[in-house]
């Protein structure tokens, strides 16, 4: 029973990794998202150890009769006032986080993608207001932090790059600009993470993080 228990538990952080997981993080946008599940993950554990620990002591250990009021002040203590210290704090931690995932670029660049019925249209906007469109593929420079402008023509979708950063939604009427800047060069999996229609499976894409120069010779070329 060990061992396929052990053997499950192996597949299962098997799945963890990868060019489309949220835990190995190639940008600083994800790298704080990993961050905060794993302080996430640490509360969660202390409240279940610490409410856990309380029912086996009541249960187990101190199996005679207490007093109302000292059951009562262990049920408030254990089971509220402590688990709201710990999402409190956490909640604070989180907000924390939230004002430089959206940071814009010092830089310019700015790539608009609006999510089609069933593909990914990618506009890039160079400084000097020349735009490059393409379709189905994202490429970025490393150590640079990018704006994208995300859009959608008519139904929502929801814009994901595990490994550069968080969920996005595009909804219809409303530009959303998150700012991811890679830290890793590498070839990474993007996706649409909103059930969007019968070829919703389609809209997977690649993001290929490069060297500065090697972006800007790509820019050249397109341009």
């Amino acid at each position: 029973m060990g061992y396929w228990s052990s053997l499950a538990a192996l597949s299962l952080l098997s799945g963890c990794g990868g060019n489309q997981s949220a835990l190995q993080p190639a940008g600083i946008g994800a790298e704080r998202i990993a961050q905060l599940f794993w302080w996430m993950a640490a509360g969660a554990a202390v409240i279940w150890v610490v409410v856990i620990g309380f029912a086996i002591y009541a249960t187990r250990i101190k199996t005679k009769t207490q007093s109302p009021r000292r059951a009562h002040w262990m049920i408030i203590g254990a089971g509220a006032i402590f688990p709201t210290i710990v999402l409190g704090a956490l909640l604070i931690f989180s907000m924390q986080l939230m004002p430089a995932l959206s940071a814009p670029g010092k830089s310019g660049f700015r790539i608009a993608v609006s999510g089609e019925q069933w593909w990914w249209r990618v506009t890039y906007e160079t400084p000097s207001g020349a735009t490059v469109e393409l379709a189905n593929e994202i490429r970025l420079p490393v150590g640079e932090r990018v704006e994208f402008r995300l859009s959608s023509p008519d139904v929502i979708h929801s814009f994901w790059i595990p490994s550069l950063g968080g969920k996005v939604d595009m909804i219809p009427g409303r530009v959303t600009r998150p700012a991811p800047e890679p830290t890793e060069v590498g070839v990474y999996r993007g996706a649409c993470a909103e059930y969007c229609g019968t070829s919703h499976a389609l809209m997977n894409f690649p993001v290929v993080v490069m060297e500065p120069e090697a972006f800007d010779a790509l820019s050249l070329i397109h341009i």
